[in-house]
């Protein structure tokens, strides 16, 4: 079967993460400012998460339509297949982000799609409330000049904080960008330009964001995430 991912990157990091995609043999179907839309088979969820260097977060976006009023963000959300993914027990927190577009009130967006999953999950399990006290699923949305996406974050701990960041005190540069400067450029042009210098007084930049397999497993356990642990597992080994 085939999903679709939507990955995100620091802005300027598009191409190089499209790159990153093609190089795992996933299809790309579209690139706006910060994240690239791709689809895969399940096992995608696992080896995006480990294998892309500038990514910051991948996500499983379930659908995208027009939504210029909250009908239209209720009804869309709601005729997602949400039952599929979710269990009776699970919980759903959502959050989201709104940009050019008409529903511009963060809060009441939120409060709109959490109801309609609620109404969807209801018709599927014969229950008005849910517990949510078991796994984790971070429901995200994301609008855009009035066009919304519906998404399930499949990462968990953000993707610039694996391998050698500790907990204590923030890195001079992110993980992620510096995957960016340390990724061979194509045709002999420099991501950065040939003055740009980085210092790192630690090993986090000359590392810059390798795929630490064993440390990004447990990230994405943490996280909440929509596909089997045994993926993870098979694909990190």
């Amino acid at each position: 079967m085939t999903y679709r991912y939507a990955a995100t990157c620091l802005f300027g990091l598009e191409k190089l993460l499209g790159s990153e995609i093609d190089g795992l043999g996933y299809k790309r179907t579209e690139t706006i400012d910060g994240r690239v839309i791709f689809e895969g088979d399940e096992s995608a969820a696992a080896r995006a998460n480990i294998f892309l260097r500038t990514a910051e977060r991948v996500f499983l976006l379930l659908g995208d339509f027009r939504a210029e009023t909250f009908t239209e963000l209720f009804d869309g959300t709601k005729a997602l297949p949400w039952g599929e993914l979710i269990g009776r027990e699970d919980a759903f927190p959502v959050k989201g982000h709104s940009i050019k577009s008409r529903l511009a009130s963060i809060p009441d967006c939120q409060k709109i799609v959490k109801k309609a999953i609620v109404d969807r999950l209801s018709e599927r399990y014969g229950i008005k409330t849910f517990r949510e006290t078991g796994v984790k699923h971070q429901i995200e949305f994301f609008i855009l000049k009035d066009r919304a996406m519906l998404m399930i974050d499949l990462t968990g701990t953000a993707l610039h904080k694996r391998g050698y960041r500790p907990e204590t005190y923030e890195a001079p540069i992110r993980e992620t960008l510096a995957a960016g400067y340390d990724i061979p450029p194509a045709r002999g042009r420099a991501v950065l330009g040939p003055d740009v210098r980085i210092r790192d007084d630690s090993d986090r930049g000359r590392n810059a964001a390798k795929p630490h397999r064993s440390r990004q497993k447990q990230a994405v356990f943490r996280g909440g995430y929509a596909f089997s642990r045994r993926r993870y597992m098979e694909k990190g080994a």
